[in-house]
């Protein structure tokens, strides 16, 4: 593929503010964002990698095909490996920081929703049909789910896959679309010749990824069990081989909201380094944008809801008071792939239980989504709610959605769909 080495220098409308979002305009429809060292890297539309060196002000193009497709995830495993992927089972994977990137070879053509790769021969992938594993740069694919595993039966929605080094590598699966569901450690030692189920009990698991090093895992732990069931309080637990498993810093707070390799969201204002003692507290402005795809630095954070914004972060001391709810991550069904794809979901993912100071129950909310020809999402219309909170949480949600393309007369058109979303919310006490 070729890199086109274009530096797009990108100012924004307004410059920046202390305590403001400012948004950028997009160098192209952005749909996935990570952190490598202190630069943020954006995937999207047209299989573009682009990267930010000063948090969200200049962007430099790195790699863009037309007609190539839409990446939807980029992953850093350091500061040299990174991988993005995305529709038809597209790969791209740079070793040497993102200077270069190369298209890894697939036989699928599902969306690679997440994946996780340790160098050009090892990695791992989710797409909307299975969990996949390469140990030779992409000439072969072993299927890890679905597994014929009895113990899997009940387990059909994944919520991440990881790659720890060329042996390792662990993806977390759900019975359900919510972290609240019960989970399971799907684990391999020998690069995916063989995969083992874990159970760790007494837990609700609720991110799986690499930092540091060591595969993580975040969710809470019931404890003083026999104390009248006990109660769950925060918990980490990391790994060097995919197999045991130690126990971590525990967070300040119970967390279920969105992970990333530099830290979890506390809520909305605030994230944690959650994976050494005593970590670090970030503030940043509230902002009824933050979703699942976000990142941070030190002084920056950027998220894609589902245009790129970016806003100042600072570290505190103390515990800040406490904001609203934080984006959480959701697990994807797998899906056997149908004939007919055309204007059907690729990644529609939104919370299932909705935390309300002024509604409880069941709420189905009405929403009009237009998607631009490459399957981005360019506006949502909240039609109906019974509550403005939940609908404007859904519609948030629905703004980072991807669909599948539709073709008219074998051009891609962009395309207009009602439909109805239904969950349930809990009043706050």
């Amino acid at each position: 593929m070729k890199i086109l080495r274009v530096l797009t220098v990108i100012l924004f409308c307004a410059p920046f503010l202390l305590g403001q979002w400012s948004k950028s305009p997009a160098l192209f429809d952005a749909t996935g964002i990570a952190r490598n060292g202190d630069s943020f890297w954006v995937c999207g539309a047209k299989a573009s990698i682009a990267s930010s060196v000063d948090g969200g002000n200049h962007w430099l193009l790195r790699t863009s095909k037309e007609g190539g497709g839409t990446l939807l995830s980029i992953r850093w495993l350091d500061e040299k490996v990174g991988a993005a992927g995305g529709t038809g089972g597209l790969i791209l994977l740079s070793t040497d920081g993102g200077e270069s990137w190369k298209q890894i070879p697939t036989s699928f053509s599902e969306p690679v929703l997440d994946l996780s790769f340790i160098d050009s021969a090892h990695g791992i992938v989710l797409t909307t049909a299975s969990v996949l594993y390469t140990a030779d740069g992409g000439t072969t694919w072993r299927a890890a789910l679905p597994s014929s595993n009895s113990d899997l039966s009940r387990f059909k929605f994944v919520l991440a896959v990881a790659a720890l080094d060329e042996k390792h590598a662990a993806v977390l699966v759900k019975e359900g679309p919510a972290q609240y569901y019960a989970g399971r450690l799907v684990t391999t030692s020998d690069s995916g010749a063989t995969w083992k189920t874990t159970d760790i009990e007494h837990t609700t698991l609720n991110n799986l990824l690499v930092t540091r090093g060591h595969l993580w895992l975040v969710g809470t732990e019931v404890v003083e069990r026999e104390k009248q069931g006990g109660h769950a309080v925060p918990v980490t637990f990391h790994s060097t081989d995919a197999m045991i498993w130690e126990r971590g810093p525990r967070p300040l707070i119970d967390t279920n909201y969105a992970c990333r390799p530099e830290g979890c969201l506390m809520w909305n204002g605030a994230w944690l380094d959650t994976f050494v003692q005593n970590g670090k507290i970030h503030t940043f402005p509230p902002t009824p944008n933050l979703s699942v795809q976000w990142s941070a630095t030190d002084s920056r954070i950027c998220t894609l809801a589902p245009d790129l914004q970016c806003a100042d972060t600072k570290i505190v001391q103390s515990l800040p008071q406490r904001g609203g709810p934080a984006p959480q991550l959701a697990a994807t069904e797998l899906r056997a792939t149908t004939a007919d794809l055309a204007g059907k979901c690729i990644r529609c993912d939104y919370p299932h239980i909705i935390v309300s100071e002024k509604f409880e129950g069941k709420a189905t909310v009405k929403l009009t989504i237009l998607a631009r020809p490459d399957g981005t999402v360019s506006s949502v219309e909240l039609v109906s709610s019974p509550n403005p909170e939940v609908g404007d949480r859904l519609s948030q949600a629905a703004s980072t959605w991807v669909f599948y393309p539709v073709f008219r007369d074998g051009v891609a058109a962009p395309t207009k769909r009602t439909l109805d979303l239904t969950v349930n919310v809990l009043k706050s006490r």
